[in-house]
């Protein structure tokens, strides 16, 4: 018999996929979306200003029967740069809100019997992007990643970290065709200052992308996951699909992404057991402002 957290995943899967649904079905008619209109929509070079909204919902655990998590983020993009010496330069700032258990309570077999979610303000992320080659068919730009210490915290569970990181981060687009595309996207992080526990973090985002007719496209940009302090990781492979649609004249995008963790590492160094993602789904909307 499903139990009742199975069955609440269940309605949480199909109520993200209703909502995906409705601005993919609006646009699947839209038959003036180019070539060139998909293609601007998915480099993370264009030269606009853009607004994303990007939405993890962790549906399964690897060995944890936990409720969902969830992460919720709000990226804006802003070109602030177009000279001979700097072509390109970007800001990108994003604020990010996490759903998240609290008030487990534990049976005999040391399995969660009860527990609720509670969501709250995460941190925030400054990327300074410099695109430093560029050429017909790439492009490749790295900068300085801070992390600010923003999130809330509810009676002792915290939903980020509050040391400030800082490091590096970078993106590389290559284009084989002009319907296929490959982006690589990494940020490395460490604590700077602050007195919470140590953070260092490594995330690789190997994206790749086809565009078909009217703007429909598949993609594939699972977010591998590295805690490099505590020796943890998981690596997702993903397959989805996304529609490119205008919106009073703005050009949009939206899309749903099923990913499945091919590989985790759920022990610390310590040998304690860290919860990892087996299954999510992401799915997200882009508005791209005219130049």
């Amino acid at each position: 018999m499903m139990n009742t957290r199975k069955y609440s995943q269940m309605q949480r899967a199909v109520l993200i996929a209703i909502l995906l649904a409705v601005p993919l079905a609006m646009a699947a008619n839209d038959g003036s979306i180019s070539l060139e209109d998909t293609k601007r929509v998915q480099d993370p070079f264009e030269f606009s200003r853009m607004l994303d909204y990007r939405q993890f919902e962790m549906l399964d655990f690897k060995d944890a029967d936990l409720e969902d998590v969830a992460v919720y983020q709000v990226r804006y993009t802003h070109p602030v740069a177009e000279t001979e010496l700097l072509p390109e330069q970007f800001i990108r700032v994003t604020s990010a809100a996490k759903r998240i258990p609290v008030d487990i309570t534990l049976n005999s077999s040391n399995e969660p019997a009860n527990q609720s979610t509670d969501t709250g303000m995460g941190d925030t992320n400054i990327f300074d992007a410099f695109t430093l080659g560029m050429g017909e068919n790439y492009k490749w730009g790295v900068g300085p990643s801070v992390t600010l210490p923003t999130n809330q915290s509810n009676g002792g569970k915290r939903f980020g970290n509050d040391n400030w990181r800082a490091g590096i981060a970078g993106i590389g687009m290559i284009r084989f065709s002009p319907r296929d595309q490959v982006i690589l996207i990494f940020n490395w992080q460490k604590d700077v200052y602050g007195d919470d526990v140590p953070v260092e973090q490594f995330s690789l985002q190997p994206a790749y992308s086809h565009s078909f007719r009217k703007g429909w496209y598949l993609m594939s940009s699972g977010i591998w996951q590295f805690d490099l302090e505590n020796e943890t990781h998981y690596i997702p492979v993903a397959l989805g699909v996304g529609k490119v649609f205008r919106y009073q004249s703005k050009l949009m995008h939206a899309f749903i992404e099923p990913q499945w963790v091919i590989d985790s590492d759920d022990k610390d160094r310590n040998g304690n057991f860290v919860p990892q993602p087996e299954f999510l789904v992401r799915f997200g909307i882009t508005l791209m402002f005219p130049r």
